[in-house]
């Protein structure tokens, strides 16, 4: 039996896939971490197109080479570049032009998830803050309950809320780090709160 591939028909489907995919980054990146994939996918002759024999030859010597953690990283990085235009396209079409100036909960998830967007499209492996001065008049500010997340399993000991506060005047130019989202559980919360708003 074929199995089509599934193209998302609405953005709420562009943002479940987008974070489908990190996930599935996620999970690789972990697996590989703990050795539940093989190294011999690394190592060996692989094929790409069976229409037209094409393969991988076998010298890529990953498997051995610790450079390949970071690879898988930077993998994560770029799924994380894919999820944040998907949500900053969604947030666009359904609520019009961005306002820098905007600082209440809406007007901040937008105004983040853009700011993250362009740190990971112009350098996906090495993001850096590019944030544009209109941005960084005011920190943005807001709280988002984790009940939002489907896809996240907080522990039951934690607070139910979590605070997010960008100040992108001291953020430009510094590197992205998974701290500013409060790991990647963090940014999952993000982007979850940002479809409900797109869903709603």
């Amino acid at each position: 039996m074929k199995i089509l591939p599934t193209y998302p028909t609405n953005e709420a489907q562009e943002i479940d896939e987008a974070l489908n995919i990190l996930e599935l980054t996620i999970r690789l990146e972990t697996g590989f971490r703990y050795e539940f994939i093989n190294h011999k996918c690394f190592e060996s002759n692989m094929e790409i197109n069976k229409n037209t024999n094409s393969i991988f030859n076998d010298n890529y010597h990953a498997g051995k080479n610790p450079v390949l953690k970071n690879r898988f990283r930077n993998l994560v990085l770029t799924a994380i570049g894919t999820a944040s235009s998907a949500l900053d396209k969604a947030l666009d079409k359904k609520f019009g032009n961005k306002n820098p100036e905007d600082h209440s909960q809406v007007g901040s998830i937008r105004n983040i998830i853009y700011m993250i967007r362009c740190a990971f499209t112009h350098d996906p492996c090495n993001p850096t803050w590019i944030c544009y001065e209109k941005y960084q008049k005011k920190p943005y500010a807001l709280t988002i309950d984790k009940s939002v997340s489907k896809r996240i399993i907080f522990a039951e000991n934690s607070s139910q809320t979590l605070n997010f506060e960008y100040d992108f005047e001291k953020l430009t130019d510094t590197s992205v780090n998974f701290k500013h989202f409060h790991a990647l559980d963090g940014f999952f919360l993000l982007a979850e709160y940002a479809h409900t708003l797109v869903s709603n």
